[in-house]
């Protein structure tokens, strides 16, 4: 799901099909659906599909469903309280790299990441290089020049967050491509993407990315990506 940007409907409307693992409704169509699942008729960890899929996604992997904001939990369980954003860490930094740097690492932990890549721009015609790195298998990415025609950076130049399914659209892909190396039997195949933005007034500093093997990642989680972008943009 790309934050603030705006994708044309399809001509034909989409039909979903739902599974609770013991039976399959559908097909239904997307305001069915939704409505299913904000009365609570659909409980979260239910499964969709369509009939293109090749495969059965979780609720939060959906990109239709930012139009009710994040998923409801029905289940019964206690509240998972709200990540917070450590702004004190960032503010102790000596320099934008490492401010970065310790931006990473909150996000990672807020948002509960596999792994967390920093991109950095590197003056003047470098462009972004791969400055920093966390988690299982990604220390090969350091050095790393994205290239200019990327498409998840094209979207960072337009001051979008995007989160989403690591197959979903050419940014996704481009950024699951960068985590590739974490993925192995002990860590799973990536299950969610993501990447928001930084920037020093009106110029692009940095971009961050981060992955998930166990989970996809909640569309909650762009609001807190933004804070910590902006927390690194005041810093």
């Amino acid at each position: 799901m790309i934050l603030s940007d705006q994708r044309l409907s399809d001509a034909t409307p989409a039909l979903w099909y739902v599974t609770n693992g013991d039976a399959i409704v559908g097909p239904v169509g997307t305001d069915l659906l939704l409505r299913g699942i904000t009365s609570a008729r659909i409980p979260d960890d239910c499964l969709v599909t369509q009939e293109s899929w090749q495969e059965w996604r979780n609720l939060v992997e959906i990109r239709e469903l930012s139009a009710i904001g994040p998923v409801p939990f029905w289940t019964d369980g206690p509240t998972v309280p709200a990540p917070r954003v450590p702004e004190e860490l960032v503010a102790r930094a000596h320099d934008a790299g490492e401010a970065l740097l310790f931006a990473m690492h909150a996000a990672v932990t807020a948002v509960r990441a596999t792994a967390g890549l920093v991109h950095r721009v590197r003056e003047p015609f470098v462009g972004l290089v791969t400055s920093s790195a966390h988690g299982p298998g990604v220390d090969d990415q350091l050095g790393h020049v994205i290239p200019h025609a990327d498409p998840a950076l094209a979207l960072a130049h337009e001051r979008k967050i995007l989160i989403g399914h690591p197959g979903e659209s050419l940014a996704e892909r481009a950024i699951a491509r960068r985590f590739s190396s974490c993925t192995d039997p002990c860590e799973g195949e990536l299950r969610g993407v993501a990447m928001v933005p930084v920037f020093d007034g009106d110029r692009l500093l940095a971009m961050l990315e981060l992955a998930r093997t166990d989970h996809p990642f909640r569309t909650g989680d762009t609001e807190t990506l933004l804070q910590i972008a902006q927390i690194v943009s005041r810093r």
